[in-house]
């Protein structure tokens, strides 16, 4: 829907798809998209004096029948950054963005002790998700271990996240939540008898649902071995509102191997029961 000030006349809507732009005097449009990805619309307006005005924003359309709000296999090689996902748009990152790299199909993120690199897909905007992702380490965790994340409803600074402390005695899954201004641990839980080792491939999945309150759930299991039940299943009373999706390594300080490299793959976003976001469209001109 266009929201123009200063009264424009025609309208011109470029859905980024590839097909015909769409002309005349239409305040409210609706477009079918052939298939799932991230677009960037773009709306063009003219007033009476010719004068024009565009404004453009990136919406993330989804296959109703799987669910796919977030897919990236990283097949893209890419250099300081993690380019676009194949399903949900352009990865943004926190940290320089020499800690970041696509190779032989891992994102991978360089984390010094003290660091946290993150990288999380703006252009998702979602609240009922089920969220996995693959990890693995070239190096094992030492002092107070190696901590991992894949969060949704936020950017990382805020949002659910499952956390997960590797150390060189166990590995822990902790369940927080973030406003933005305060994190709170909902839960946690011990993985009986599992030490990380290099080699393996650490499979996690977090899932929330629900808008008033949310029921959130976490897990991990190594591949090749069966998925587990959900380890922490918890309701948070007050659910966060919908955000972003990513994932975060970070070192701790007491770390004695210098930088890890975290290696992900697999990341997808599912739509709980099939149910797709909204993608609004807003657009403002002035001074026509």
């Amino acid at each position: 829907t266009d929201t123009s000030l200063d009264s424009p006349t025609e309208w011109s809507w470029d859905f980024g798809d590839g097909t015909a732009v769409v002309n005349g005097p239409a305040v409210t449009v609706s477009h079918t998209y052939a298939a799932a990805g991230t677009y960037v619309v773009v709306l063009t307006v003219t007033d009476d004096d010719g004068a024009t005005a565009s404004s453009n924003e990136s919406v993330t359309v989804i296959n109703t029948a799987t669910g796919v709000i977030a897919l990236d296999t990283f097949d893209d090689a890419v250099v300081d950054g993690v380019g676009t996902a194949d399903i949900g748009g352009v990865w943004s990152t926190g940290t320089a963005a020499t800690n970041f790299d696509v190779v032989a199909g891992e994102a991978e993120l360089a984390t010094a002790p003290r660091s946290g690199p993150r990288a999380f897909l703006n252009d998702v905007v979602a609240s009922d998700v089920d969220a996995s992702v693959s990890v693995g380490f070239d190096k094992a965790a030492t002092g107070g271990g190696t901590y991992t994340s894949l969060f949704v409803r936020g950017d990382g600074n805020s949002g659910y996240e499952l956390k997960v402390r590797f150390t060189g005695t166990n590995t822990v899954l902790y369940l927080t939540r973030s406003d933005g201004a305060s994190t709170t641990t909902l839960a946690s839980a011990v993985v009986p008898g599992y030490v990380y080792t290099v080699g393996d491939v650490v499979n996690m999945r977090l899932r929330a649902d629900g808008t008033t309150s949310a029921d959130v759930q976490a897990k991990l299991w190594i591949d090749g071995d069966v998925e587990p039940a959900w380890m922490i299943d918890v309701v948070d009373p007050v659910a966060l509102p919908a955000g972003s999706v990513g994932f975060r390594n970070y070192v701790s300080g007491s770390a004695t191997n210098g930088t890890v490299t975290a290696s992900f793959d697999d990341f997808s976003v599912l739509a709980n029961s099939n149910n797709a976001p909204t993608a609004n469209v807003t657009a403002t001109s002035s001074g026509l």
